[in-house]
């Protein structure tokens, strides 16, 4: 499990979790906040994001730096949560890492 606490990253921006609670297998990487799949197989992937009203975005989880998947997080008026949950057959050596395609998000999990 990973964390992403109240910061205000830019548009196009990697999301790199500040707080790491699970790494089974070594596959995170806290610098470049990307996932290396260790071993090919089938992986269960979800996260979720938080905004404020007003700060409304679109997070996008990329595989190889093709986006795979979009999740709409927030709008200009309420404060929203969003998530979303994916099993994926990776290859070994597959990259995954998720980027703020626009707006702001306020808080993450993955």
């Amino acid at each position: 499990r990973l964390e992403y606490a109240n910061k205000r990253p830019t548009a196009k921006e990697t999301i790199i979790f500040d707080t790491i609670l699970f790494n089974n297998g070594g596959g995170y990487s806290s610098r470049h906040g990307e996932f290396t799949a260790p071993t090919s197989g089938l992986y269960y992937v979800s996260y979720r994001g938080w905004s404020r009203a007003t700060h409304a975005g679109f997070l996008h989880l990329y595989l190889n730096d093709v986006s795979i998947s979009e999740l709409p997080v927030g709008d200009e008026n309420h404060e929203s949560a969003s998530s979303q949950s994916l099993l994926l057959h990776l290859q070994k050596g597959d990259i995954l890492y998720i980027r703020l395609a626009s707006g702001g998000v306020l808080q993450m999990m993955g």
